[in-house]
């Protein structure tokens, strides 16, 4: 009777798990709501991957994604600390112009969530990732252009100290000089126009401002205006700094939306016909907004098809989070957009993806977390 009970036991914790394995693969969680990204999901079974590690760590990241309210608990922390910083503390006041340490790397100036920048000796990281542009630019007849995110990542706020990751890039680029810019910050007030106070991406000005430079930098034509912007000060906003810390109920901000005339585009993400990011009415109607609902979530491959240009070249931007902003704006000057986020990806090649898709031009649209990132380039 007692090996019989084991057995059944035992049964059950096996079904138990074999379920769970089974709802966790098949999982659709495109978005990590918490730390406001596009989830992380189980990539195919490869020799290849399992050898390199690189499937051991997929499988980390994918589960603690889609894995029901495990974010959740990686909140708890946070959210005792720094609710429990702000009742004894300075921290919250938004008008304090020195940095306010909040853990995680991060701290509150001038009502502003900003990293604890990195320092010179970190932009020999770069190097790998610059080596392998150069590569594939000299592997591929697309015209190669690089740009350039400035952010907290690399500036110092309240004592206004850069560095001039620009400049380390500009060198060791083999690209022609004009194929690089970057956004430029030359002041807190910049800072405050093209970054969103809450978290890492760009707000509506901040996301023109980009697409302007790239217009100009790639030399395109027929330049897309904006017809309206609408604030949003009703709904929740959630920040991927403010999740971080847990004090989304405690900073909020004003979040404002571009809109503009584009044309028709057929759109297809991860090989299926879908739509990407959200219209004005479809924010309005939601609880809470972040720049993943406004502009989508990241996904391995977007394609944008568009039909009303007479353009007939064809785009790759190889990117993270950063593009979501600019992606359908630049697809109004080509036939066919390629979007690819490479954390995403398994097995991808860049010169093979070029080849095969008749590639006219390659953007990079890189940060600091694009370049730390652990990206599929190919060999």
């Amino acid at each position: 009777m007692y090996k019989k009970s084991n057995i059944f036991y035992i049964s059950l914790f096996i079904i138990f798990f074999i379920v769970i394995g089974i709802f966790l693969i098949r999982s659709s969680n495109d978005t990590n709501t918490i730390q406001n990204r596009g989830s992380y999901k189980y990539n195919k079974f490869t020799v290849k991957d399992f050898m390199s590690g690189d499937l051991q760590s997929n499988m980390e990241e994918a589960t603690s994604d889609q894995l029901p309210l495990y974010n959740y608990f990686q909140l708890l922390y946070p959210t005792v600390k720094n609710n429990i910083n702000c009742s004894y503390i300075d921290a919250c006041n938004l008008d304090k112009e020195t940095y306010a340490d909040m853990g995680n790397d991060l701290n509150l100036y001038k009502g502003y969530l900003v990293y604890n920048p990195m320092n010179e000796e970190d932009l020999k990281y770069y190097d790998n990732y610059l080596s392998k542009i150069n590569d594939i630019s000299g592997r591929v007849d697309a015209n190669m252009y690089v740009y350039y995110v400035n952010s907290d990542h690399n500036i110092r706020l309240d004592k206004f100290n850069r560095l001039d990751c620009d400049t380390y890039i500009r060198d060791r680029l083999s690209i022609p000089s004009n194929h690089f810019d970057s956004l430029k910050v030359n002041s807190f007030e910049d800072y405050s126009k093209y970054f969103l106070q809450l978290d890492h991406h760009f707000t509506n000005n901040g996301v023109y401002q980009v697409y302007s430079d790239l217009y100009e930098l790639m030399n395109l034509n027929n330049k897309i205006e904006k017809t309206n912007t609408v604030c949003f000060n009703k709904n929740k906003v959630y920040g991927s700094k403010s999740k971080t810390l847990a004090l989304e109920n405690k900073l909020v901000e004003k979040m404002c939306v571009d809109e503009f005339n584009l044309p028709n585009y057929k759109i297809t993400i991860n090989g299926e016909e879908s739509t990407y990011g959200a219209t004005i009415k479809e924010l309005e109607d939601l609880d809470y907004i972040s720049y993943a609902t406004i502009y989508g979530p990241d996904y391995a491959e977007i394609v944008i098809e568009n039909d009303e240009t007479l353009s007939n070249k064809n785009l790759l931007i190889y990117s993270n989070s950063y593009s979501n902003g600019v992606n359908k704006l630049l697809a109004s000057h080509y036939k066919n957009t390629y979007v690819i986020d490479g954390r995403h990806t398994s097995g991808f090649n860049m010169v093979d993806y070029i080849n095969e898709h008749n590639i006219d031009d390659v953007l990079i649209l890189s940060s600091k977390v694009l370049f730390y990132d652990d990206l599929e380039w190919g060999d």
